[in-house]
């Protein structure tokens, strides 16, 4: 439930955001322009990285850090579609 809470605050900041830059008063009006992505279900793509090269390139393609263990990095991105 968390992860679900994260990334929805994260939308809607998004949203906000875009709403600024395209100068609308109201994000009704962004809306639309834009639409939210429509999450199937909580699944997740996931990934290993073990060196900073890989590291930075996992951060970079939006996955987004879980944890480390073993000398390892896991990270996540939720599975949606647009």
């Amino acid at each position: 439930m968390e992860a679900i809470s994260r990334t929805l605050c994260y939308v809607n900041l998004r949203a906000r955001k875009v709403k600024e830059k395209l100068g609308h008063k109201s994000v009704k009006n962004t809306e639309i322009y834009t639409h939210l992505p429509q999450f199937e279900s909580m699944e997740y793509d996931v990934t290993v990285a073990e060196t900073e090269e890989e590291r930075k390139a996992t951060i970079k393609a939006g996955f987004q850090f879980i944890e480390q263990a073993n000398g390892k990095s896991y990270y996540r991105k939720p599975k949606f579609t647009i």
